[in-house]
């Protein structure tokens, strides 16, 4: 099957994580793939000293480290419960998600929401940024904030973030 058909079977849905629970697990499971392999590599990290392993070193740590390192066992970087709920907490409201499916199966997710400058500024950890959004565009009540975008490894570089974004044509090129 060539990339177009690929493309072809790739489903969007909007998701709404309380009255889709179902879809749920998927959507963890998914986010919790995606950023364990590159460019992210956050899949295991150690607790004391915060460094991480990506799923690119599974071997290594099954061998070498045995999941341990600094002497204490290696924690998952996005565990099960935080994701799930950062997602109900994030996906509520005004936000707007939605989940690429293949066969039914969640490959890809993309959600955003409005937020004001303040807390903005507060989230990314940037306090000089509400000078500087009002510097480039004025005073702005909200601003549409693309939080969190990614798609399984297998199926990257086939526009599916893209076509998973609200507002962009789906049958757009880059």
């Amino acid at each position: 099957m060539d990339q177009s058909d690929h493309q072809m079977s790739i489903e969007y849905v909007k998701f709404r994580p309380l009255e889709q629970e179902g879809m749920l697990p998927q959507l963890v499971n998914c986010y919790q793939q995606v950023f364990a392999d590159p460019p992210w590599s956050e899949w295991l990290k150690c607790p004391l000293c915060n460094r991480h392993w990506g799923a690119e070193d599974r071997t290594l740590v099954e061998s070498e480290l045995h999941s341990q390192h600094c002497g204490v066992s290696l924690q998952e970087f996005w565990p099960t419960e935080t994701v799930r709920s950062d997602i109900i907490n994030e996906i509520s409201g005004h936000a707007s998600c939605w989940l690429a499916l293949m066969d039914g199966q969640v490959i890809g997710f993309c959600w955003g929401y409005p937020i004001t400058p303040a807390d903005l500024a507060n989230k990314l950890a940037l306090p000089n940024l509400v000078t500087v959004l009002e510097t480039q565009f004025g005073l702005v009540a909200h601003y549409a904030y693309q939080d969190d975008i990614g798609v399984l490894n297998a199926y990257r570089g086939r526009g599916i973030a893209r076509r998973s974004m609200p507002g962009v044509s789906r049958g757009s090129k880059p």
